[in-house]
């Protein structure tokens, strides 16, 4: 902590606290199927994390879940059939675990240490600096 830290009385509550404060959380993730895993029940059905947990790192959950909301409400605001929700879960499939495998690649990048992780720092900040130029010049040609 003091060798990342230079203000003493933080230092020292850090110190003082219980270990569970600087412990790494464990961040989980439904594995990344290549097919529904879900057999179709006409009385039952997933959405959200329920039918998809995945890591924060992309920030999709929650957007992914509004979606699977927006269509299990489309589906049984009408006379659906076991038809429709069998669509419906291959639809939340398919976004879903695309979204969980988009996630897992990202927490993996945000996590690199090492040379792949200098590599991936590099493209970033070349990245960050040329959308820094483009914006200055453009600027320059729209006043």
């Amino acid at each position: 902590m003091r060798a990342h830290f230079n203000n003493q009385e933080f230092v020292r509550m850090i110190e003082l606290s219980s270990s569970i404060w600087y412990q790494p959380l464990r961040i989980y993730s439904s594995p990344v199927f290549k097919q529904n895993p879900y057999r179709n029940n006409p009385r039952v059905t997933l959405l959200g994390d329920a039918a998809h947990l995945m890591t924060p790192h992309r920030g999709m959950g929650a957007n992914t879940a509004f979606a699977d909301a927006f269509d299990l409400a489309k589906i049984i605001s009408t006379d659906f059939t076991t038809i429709d929700l069998a669509n419906y879960e291959e639809q939340l499939f398919k976004r879903g675990f695309q979204a969980v495998q988009d996630s897992i690649q990202s927490t993996r990048t945000a996590h690199l240490i090492g040379t792949p992780a200098l590599i991936r720092n590099f493209i970033l900040w070349t990245l960050h600096y040329l959308i820094w130029l483009k914006n200055r010049f453009l600027m320059l040609f729209t006043r």
